[in-house]
């Protein structure tokens, strides 16, 4: 058996001390410090690779599978297993790709690793990216310090610094930056965004170990938009003195098809707030106090429903957009702020083709008022 020539120990301790030179030695490593460490080390690895076989693949490359880490040239401490695993690596190092065609087309991309059949696939020159799952992080070709963990997890991103967490998370995100998806599909083009859940499957979120604030600390609430879940903070000296001044929740069970003109029912006894809004019956809601109101709604509809909309109508009349449900089976939300006197009536209303609302709890609805006239 051939051993390795001097020359070649030599460039790979090199090579070596120079990325352990990158990190922290801790002096319990050594009585004398790291200086002291450092040369402990080159001695037992000149030791070592003076005694170790000759290699197929130069500069401490490691390749197992057919075609895998074919083409290197100058690359250095690469691991390919898998069929296909770098074939096209030539100038790249310090990347780990673990899985058929697992980083095929990395040339000079470095610092990856990459752990699925096909994952980082058709990265090029992108650097310092992590992927595990079934294409994960696919289509990235440059970006660089993303992070993609479960199939397809982030499988057209091509910017930089994005994480996804979970099967399918990020599969929307395509070229922007510095985002984060836990468990949502994201969205394409955005950057600097948090997503958290599927807003097509998760309804409730529970947060452990939220504690009282005192009295010295900032003095903010966190606020929701129901309609896209997005969160924010505002001054507490800026909401209404004791809270909302009126609020009606109320929700339907049971599954029914509601048609077109129909108001959708709420058939749940309400939670009522104030004196301000009061339900009348199962489809409508009347106003006491003139003033300025929000209804924030969503209807979950079923599988065999058709495309129809949803308004809003005071006394009758359409307020706000009308809100059309374009994929069924979806939830279809808005929510709209109006003007609105003592006495007027509060319904939503079907329009352009009947709705079927799935079955269970199926439909919401939040009247506030905000603000007195």
């Amino acid at each position: 058996m051939k051993t390795q020539t001097p020359s070649k120990s030599v460039v790979l301790i090199g090579f070596l001390l120079l990325m352990l030179a990158s990190f922290p030695v801790q002096q319990s490593k050594a009585a004398n410090g790291p200086a002291a460490s450092l040369m402990d080390g080159q001695a037992e690895i000149e030791m070592t690779l003076a005694h170790a076989p000759q290699t197929a693949l130069p500069n401490g490359n490691t390749a197992d599978g057919i075609l895998a880490l074919q083409n290197v040239t100058t690359g250095a401490w690469d691991s390919a297993f898998g069929a296909g695993a770098l074939y096209s690596d030539t100038t790249g190092s310090l990347n780990n790709a673990v899985g058929v065609g697992s980083l095929f087309h990395n040339i000079g991309g470095h610092h990856n690793v990459s752990n699925g059949v096909l994952a980082m696939y058709y990265n090029t020159s992108g650097w310092g990216n992590s992927a595990s799952g079934y294409g994960a992080l696919y289509l990235n070709e440059t970006g660089i310090g993303n992070a993609a963990f479960g199939g397809l997890a982030g499988l057209q991103i091509t910017g930089s610094f994005n994480t996804a967490l979970g099967p399918l998370a990020g599969i929307n995100l395509t070229t922007g930056d510095n985002n984060v998806d836990v468990g949502s599909p994201g969205v394409a083009g955005e950057s600097n965004t948090i997503r958290i859940g599927n807003p097509t499957t998760h309804d409730s979120v529970y947060v452990a170990g939220t504690v009282p604030m005192s009295a010295e600390a900032p003095n903010q609430v966190v606020i929701i938009d129901p309609a896209s879940g997005q969160l924010g903070r505002t001054d507490a000296e800026n909401l209404p003195p004791g809270g909302l001044p009126g609020v009606v929740f109320d929700y339907n069970s049971g599954g029914i098809s509601v048609g077109v003109g129909s108001a959708v029912p709420f058939n749940q006894a309400p939670l009522t707030v104030g004196s301000a809004i009061s339900k009348t019956n199962n489809t409508t809601f009347t106003v006491h106090e003139n003033g300025v109101y929000r209804i924030t709604y969503t209807l979950r509809t079923a599988l065999v429903s058709l495309l129809g909309n949803a308004q809003v109508q005071v006394n009758g009349m359409g307020v706000g957009p009308t809100a059309a449900l374009v994929t069924v089976g979806v939830p279809l939300t808005d929510q709209v702020t109006f003007l609105a006197n003592a006495g007027d009536t509060l319904q939503l209303v079907v329009g352009g083709l009947a709705i079927t609302l799935a079955t269970g709890d199926n439909a919401t609805i939040n009247i506030d008022k905000i603000h007195s006239l």
